[in-house]
């Protein structure tokens, strides 16, 4: 049948069914119903070609970009990447880039750089965007997605004040019951808490963000491997949950110094060691390990984070008494 006869069949103006032919227009429902009347093929047939044409179509422009921002994924830590099973072993560039996009939600690198830049947007300024934008997104990326299961209660400060007791009592149990009870006991209470390894480059130490207005992500790398330096790091970000502004986020990297940072370590001092008790024991001048394992069995805290505190206020030597401390194993 030509072209001319199938147009007055169907009653079209013969250059809209050339242009159906050449693939310039589109099948429509109604066209799709006219030719089934014409040609007795069902209308669905016609519909299904259209939309396998039309992705096919799309993925052959997406792919035809992907090929343009190939090099867009050499700044990543890919390697690393690799090794924690976010992207596949594959060297094809664009099979990598393909998993890169799907690992952060985005359909190309320019939506990827305007995601980066709302995210960045909710911190207060930081050093760490500038060391490795592009490896310190991942690894919040990493935090967003551990989160992102995890059912909370609407954040409630007064309830999370109120759960710093049990939290440092916590800090007197095994790294396996901590991890899960923590989990739990701040999901009640609002907070997302999330272990994530640090990537190569980025400095990371912790993180504190708002998913929303009622649900808060504390973040933590794993590079704390002694219980002092970890619940340092806790109570530090807690410390910004309570103490900071609501309309802010924080990332704390290595060597950085700031008011927000001291206020936070100001917290986690005081908080961790209540100020009259720790106050009378530094006092006393009693640095013996019978001391200080009583000391913190009184203040109810792991013996090794008064070793820390102790330390910090040279009070006693870096080298005495790091056997009270209790080293982390991430990997166990």
């Amino acid at each position: 049948m030509s072209q001319a006869e199938l147009a007055r069949r169907l009653d079209r103006p013969i250059k809209t069914v050339n242009e159906i032919i050449r693939g310039k227009a589109s099948i429509t429902a109604d066209t799709a119903v006219q030719l089934e009347q014409v040609l007795d093929v069902p209308a669905r047939f016609w519909l299904n070609l259209q939309r396998d044409h039309s992705e096919a179509i799309a993925r052959r422009r997406a792919d035809q970009q992907r090929d343009e921002h190939a090099s867009w994924i050499e700044a990543f830590p890919i390697a690393a990447m690799r090794r924690q099973k976010l992207l596949p072993q594959t060297r094809v560039k664009s099979a990598v880039l393909e998993a890169l996009l799907r690992f952060f939600g985005v359909t190309g690198p320019e939506a990827w750089r305007r995601q980066q830049t709302a995210v960045q947007a909710t911190f207060r300024r930081s050093t760490a965007f500038e060391q490795n934008a592009e490896s310190v997104a991942v690894w919040l990326r990493l935090g967003e997605l551990k989160a992102s299961p995890i059912a909370t209660r609407p954040f409630n400060a007064q309830a999370l004040r109120a759960l710093i007791p049990q939290l440092r009592s916590l800090s007197r149990t095994d790294p396996s019951v901590f991890s899960v009870k923590l989990v739990e006991m701040l999901a009640d209470v609002g907070v997302v808490i999330a272990f994530v390894r640090e990537l190569p480059g980025t400095r990371v130490m912790g993180a504190t963000r708002w998913l929303s207005p009622e649900r808060a992500l504390l973040q933590l790398s794993l590079r704390y491997r002694r219980d002092d330096q970890f619940w340092f790091a806790l109570f530090h970000e807690l410390g910004h949950l309570l103490e900071g502004s609501r309309r802010r986020s924080y990332i704390e990297v290595e060597d950085t110094a700031d008011a927000d940072e001291s206020a936070a370590d100001q917290f986690a001092s005081r908080e961790l060691l209540p100020e009259s008790a720790y106050g009378d024991f530094t006092t006393a001048g009693d640095f013996s390990e019978h001391a200080v394992r009583e000391f913190a069995r009184n203040v109810d805290v792991a013996p090794g984070i008064v070793v820390g505190r102790l330390q910090h206020d040279r009070h006693v030597p870096f080298a005495r008494l790091n056997y009270l401390k209790t080293r982390i194993d991430w990997s166990a």
